[in-house]
């Protein structure tokens, strides 16, 4: 019994190995170009036949590594031309700031040079003005020496010449400080003017602050009588404040719209009523 199991296993592993070897057999054929299975018969034809797959691999491999060589070499060539020419970019920038820190350094030093030569010119001016200076301070202090010792003599042109700017001179400065007069003379009339208007202004509060605790309303009249009348410039006016109890005072106030405007504001800060209004006018402008 055990050999018969025995036998039975032995035929089908051969059956499997033959199975896979015809497989086998069959792919290799594919790959070597095989028509069918009877050209492996043949061994010379099974050897042309491997000979040739195995030299179509090999070049396929080589021009497969000739490819990737090729484009490996492309790279690197390509690689090298841009490192060449950003070595170029990067050697000309730098001459070119070279050149532009050379061309700084020239101007600057001309700058210098050129100042250095201003400033000797400016001295040796400045020498030969001070030179030229003493010289005629020392001839006018001859001269003059001169003129005290011998007495002035209005023949001379220099002499007439000095008489003349002398005198307008003078003449300037008369007019300089008689403008400034008139200006301070001005000044002073318009002090006195606005102190008298406020002196005036602060009577005409204290009246109507006096009519006011006497009486109980205190109206300030400012209207004009006649509406046809009209207030000559610069004239005095004369106002009249009266109160509840028909009593009353008169203050004569310089017709100008300053003194109006304070006056109505005082009356207006002191409570009192300003609808109602007087103008009576004294004097001629």
């Amino acid at each position: 019994m055990q050999r018969l199991v025995a036998a039975a296993f032995c035929v089908g592993l051969l059956s499997e190995v033959a199975a896979f070897r015809s497989d086998r057999c069959a792919q290799v054929a594919e790959e070597i170009g095989a028509s069918s299975l009877d050209d492996l018969a043949d061994p010379k034809v099974a050897q042309a036949n491997w000979e040739s797959a195995v030299r179509a691999r090999v070049q396929d491999k080589r021009k497969a590594e000739i490819k990737a060589e090729a484009k490996k070499q492309a790279a690197d060539q390509e690689k090298k031309e841009i490192d060449r020419k950003k070595a170029e970019e990067e050697l000309y920038a730098k001459v070119q700031e070279e050149k532009r820190v050379e061309h700084e350094a020239h101007v600057a030093k001309k700058h210098e040079t050129d100042a250095a030569n201003r400033l000797e010119e400016m001295k040796q001016k400045h020498k030969q003005e001070e030179k030229r200076l003493a010289i005629r301070k020392k001839e006018e202090r001859i001269r003059a020496e001169e003129r005290k010792a011998n007495g002035p003599n209005p023949e001379d042109p220099e002499e007439k010449e000095a008489m003349k700017r002398q005198k307008k001179q003078e003449k300037a400065l008369r007019l300089v400080k008689y403008e400034a007069l008139q200006v301070r003379n001005k000044i002073a009339l318009t002090r006195q003017a606005a102190a008298k208007k406020a002196a005036e202004i602060q009577m005409a509060r204290r009246e109507a602050a006096n009519l006011e605790q006497r009486g109980s309303k205190v109206t300030l009249r400012t209207r004009p009588a006649n509406p046809a009348e009209a207030a000559p410039v610069g004239a005095a006016i004369r106002v009249r404040i009266v109160n509840d109890k028909d009593e009353s005072t008169q203050l004569l106030v310089p017709q100008d719209a300053r003194a109006h405007v304070l006056m109505t504001a005082a009356a207006a800060r002191m409570g009192l009523n300003t609808k109602k209004a007087t103008f009576r006018f004294k004097g001629k402008p």
